[in-house]
């Protein structure tokens, strides 16, 4: 999928799809609400993702380095799929 612009420079379009994020600094029990212990036991690498490891994909999805990817989601989730 390419999206036409009006400078008619073509666009790439990328979903990014990320689970509970944890908030560095903070226990998952003060930081996300309570059963949150229950969803983390169901994620395979059995713990919560953190925002910097979602930034790091977006930072490559920025460069050259995947420039011919699009139309694709990307699912950050250590592994749980929905």
């Amino acid at each position: 999928m390419i999206l036409a612009t009006s400078s008619g420079v073509p666009r790439r379009c990328i979903g990014i799809c990320s689970t509970i994020l944890s908030v560095p600094g903070e226990r998952i029990a003060v930081s996300i609400s309570p059963g949150t212990d229950k969803i983390v036991e169901q994620i395979p690498m059995q713990r919560l993702g953190t925002p910097d490891e979602v930034a790091k994909i977006i930072y490559v999805l920025c460069t050259e380095t995947s420039s011919y990817v699009n139309g694709a989601e990307i699912h950050i989730n250590g592994g749980q799929h929905v």
